[in-house]
């Protein structure tokens, strides 16, 4: 009944929050197998990592309080590994579209807290319980767009947080051995690596499988040119280079000013001789002393240095804004005053 359902969360949300209190300090630590990445976002896929979204409008107002208790649950469960199959038990009697939404709350809460492996095991059940929501299909392209990072994938080889443990005990001619041993092996081995065929990430591996799979049993993600080039990352770093240059000829063809059509053609021009143009904006590597600030505003000694430079454009820089600065900095009472900020967006 509604009425025992909503003293249970009560209960359930009390005991929770007490158990924050207690574990509070371990939710917030990042473990050893676990980053933090920056969130990715285009127009077609929004991704919303904000602490309090509006409950969806399709709720019934008997169950709207409900849904919101349940929310906020998700919201203070993050970082916490029993936290999924809760939330799934809680949230078995909504609609699709409602308990995806409560799930994809619990993951990000995992992200906030910093564990990306308990988000991408919240955001795999979403995606394979859920795979017609649209969230669910939001759940596979982040999925895929994980799986083929090359920065989980450094994180994966880095040593571990025991290993590390362990050297700290060692006698320093023990450590000294286990940090030039690597060094000597690679040295040795890399005539024979070279003669060897190129081997693929695991990890790639496993997102172009998701990638494929989600594009085969989906109309809409197959349409998707989103997930369409990153499935050609992904094979690309699973060492599959015929099979990426398949998946990315089709988002060549698009017209001339369509974003993913640029980013597929881009690929292409980095795989061939170079050339010809490239098909977007490329600026040459240049030694600089200082590096420069990523604000948008191209105004470092290193751009302006760079010959191969000159010819790019910030989308953020106002080339008037110099201007603007000396008026505002002007003694003179009568000259304008600027009050209005530039916005960066990263």
């Amino acid at each position: 009944m509604p009425s025992q359902r909503i003293a249970f969360l009560g209960i359930f949300a009390l005991l929770s929050m007490m158990c924050i209190g207690i574990h509070g300090a371990r939710g917030e630590e990042a473990t050893a197998e676990s980053i933090q990445p920056t969130a990715y976002t285009d127009a077609a896929h929004p991704t919303d990592w904000s602490l309090k979204r509006p409950v969806q409008t399709g709720v019934p107002p008997e169950q709207t309080r409900e849904v919101e208790m349940i929310r906020q649950l998700a919201r203070q469960r993050g970082g916490q590994p029993e936290a999924l199959a809760q939330i799934i038990q809680l949230s078995r009697a909504f609609e699709d579209a409602v308990a995806a939404e409560i799930i994809d709350e619990l993951a990000a809460a995992h992200f906030r807290a910093g564990n990306l492996n308990l988000a991408a095991e919240s955001r795999t059940f979403l995606n394979e319980r859920f795979p017609s929501e649209p969230l669910g299909r939001q759940a596979a392209l982040w999925l895929v767009r994980l799986y083929a990072s090359s920065e989980v994938a450094h994180a994966h080889r880095e040593e571990t947080q025991c290993v590390k443990n362990l050297r700290r005990q060692l006698v320093p001619e023990v450590a000294n051995a286990m940090k030039t041993a690597p060094a000597m092996i690679d040295s040795e081995s890399k005539t024979a690596a070279s003669q060897l065929p190129k081997q693929g990430d695991p990890l790639a591996t496993y997102a172009l499988h998701l990638a494929t799979q989600s594009m085969s049993r989906d109309a809409a993600l197959a349409e998707d040119p989103a997930l369409a080039f990153q499935r050609a990352a992904a094979a690309r770093r699973a060492g599959q280079e015929q099979a990426s240059q398949a998946f990315l000829s089709p988002l060549s063809h698009r017209r001339a000013d369509d974003p993913w059509g640029q980013c597929a053609r881009t690929e292409a021009w980095l795989q061939e001789s170079q050339q010809d143009a490239a098909p977007k904006p490329t600026v040459q590597c240049t030694v600089t002393e200082q590096p420069p600030h990523l604000d948008g505003v191209l105004n470092e000694a290193c751009w302006q240095t760079n010959s191969a430079s000159r010819g790019v454009r910030s989308a953020v820089f106002d080339p008037e804004a110099q201007t603007r600065r000396e008026l505002a900095a002007s003694p003179d009472p009568g000259a304008p005053a600027l009050h209005r900020l530039n916005h960066v967006h990263l």
